[in-house]
């Protein structure tokens, strides 16, 4: 009867812990901040590489291993995609020599890779701040052709509503398949 109780104590004391552990982790996950990384410590040289002379600018000299990346690989894929976000992390003073930005937002570009050699499967422009509690980029639990369909989280300014703008592999490319509004 002792160690029941004990027990059973032991387990009310837990309970705010856990919660507290499980909250946090939803939180993070749904925000997606914790799986963007540097290209530099990626170790994706051949990815590196190419994203320094696709955006190589006479204005400002470009070091891509300062875009981020984010490598999605979820169960029923086929490979791993990589996806970059290609804004630079640039002083203060240069931030409008950004090459992959513009009026219509920044590139978002995706890849998979072949023997190291990288295929890119998708060029967007967004705008790369997400709305409060979303992650700019949401990839779904639907595979089509290998891949995971995407979810884009865009912010409608004049409304203050969410735009969830949907991509899917065709085997070749991502293409747009759909677009809906959400309340923030």
């Amino acid at each position: 009867m002792m160690l029941k109780l004990n027990t059973n104590r032991l387990l009310l004391a837990l309970l705010p812990i856990l919660l507290l552990i499980f909250c946090s982790c939803s939180t993070a996950t749904a925000q997606g901040n914790d799986q963007w990384v540097y290209l530099a410590q990626a170790k994706l040289p051949g990815l590196q590489q190419q994203l320094q002379q696709r955006y190589e600018s006479g204005a400002a000299p470009l070091d891509a291993g300062r875009m981020r990346v984010l490598k999605i690989q979820q169960r029923g894929q086929s490979q791993p995609l990589y996806v970059v976000d290609t804004r630079v992390a640039l002083e203060p003073k240069q931030r409008k020599l950004n090459p992959a930005c513009g009026a219509a937002g920044c590139a978002i570009v995706a890849y998979i890779s072949s023997q190291s050699i990288y295929q890119e499967v998708l060029s967007v422009y967004l705008d790369p701040i997400p709305p409060k509690r979303k992650a700019l980029i949401e990839p779904t639990s639907k595979i089509q052709n290998g891949l995971p369909c995407l979810n884009f989280n865009q912010r409608q300014i004049k409304t203050g509503q969410v735009e969830v703008l949907q991509w899917c592999y065709n085997g070749q490319s991502y293409q747009f398949v759909s677009s809906s509004v959400q309340q923030p």
